[in-house]
C-alpha cells in the first residue's frame, strides 16, 4: 500500500481569484478598453481579518455586578468582616463558614479574594491541647482536696469524669484514696 503524498504548500483560493480578476483587468485594458472610476468609492477591505481587529480585554473574575441569585456587595462585605474577625479570634475554617453561614466554595472565594488567613490544623491542635493541659493543671488543687475520699466521690466533687480524675492523679503524682 503507497502513500498518496500531500503537498500542503497551497494557496489561498481568495489570491487564486484575485491573480486571475488582475489578469482580466490587463487583457481587458490592453484590448483598448477603458474603466470609469465613480466618486465617492475608497479602496477598502469589506471586513478586516483577525490580525487586524484586537482582542477586547476579558473582563475582571470578580463578581462585581450581583445577579438575582448572588448576594449583594454590602452582604458580601458584612461577610468578610465576620470571617476576618473569626480569623483573628482564631477559629478553624469550618466553624468561621458556619458562623457566617456560607457555602464552602463562596467561603473560600472570599478568603482567597480578600487575603483572609486561618490558623493551619497544626496550630489549633497544639492551642487545643495547651488549653486541655491548662485544665487539667487548674484542677490539681481540688483533685488533691479531695483525693481522700476515692476516686467516684473526687469526680463527683470536681465535675468530671473517673477517668480524667485517674489521667491527671497519674499525671501529677497524686495518690487517690478507696471510696467506702
Amino acid at each position: 500500500m503507497s502513500m498518496i503524498p500531500i503537498d500542503y504548500r497551497t494557496r489561498h483560493p481568495l489570491e487564486d481569484r484575485r491573480e486571475q480578476l488582475a489578469g482580466q483587468v490587463e487583457q481587458y485594458l490592453a484590448g483598448g478598453g477603458h474603466i470609469t472610476e465613480l466618486p465617492g468609492f475608497v479602496e477598502r477591505i469589506p471586513f478586516p481579518s483577525r490580525k487586524v481587529v484586537t482582542a477586547t480585554p476579558k473582563p475582571p473574575r470578580r463578581r462585581e455586578a450581583p445577579k438575582k441569585h448572588r448576594i449583594t456587595i454590602e452582604e458580601e462585605a458584612r461577610l468578610i468582616e465576620l470571617i476576618k474577625v473569626a480569623a483573628e479570634l482564631g477559629q478553624s475554617r469550618t466553624q468561621a463558614r458556619e458562623t457566617a453561614g456560607i457555602g464552602k466554595m463562596l467561603f473560600m472565594a472570599l478568603c482567597f479574594e480578600n487575603n483572609i488567613v486561618f490558623p493551619d490544623v497544626a496550630e489549633l491542635a497544639k492551642s487545643k491541647s495547651d488549653k486541655m493541659a491548662e485544665a487539667r493543671r487548674a484542677l490539681v488543687p481540688k483533685i488533691e482536696a479531695y483525693a481522700h475520699l476515692g476516686v467516684a466521690t473526687c469526680a463527683i466533687r470536681c465535675g468530671v469524669s473517673e477517668t480524667t480524675v485517674r489521667k491527671i492523679a497519674r499525671e501529677f503524682g497524686i495518690t487517690l484514696g478507696v471510696s467506702q
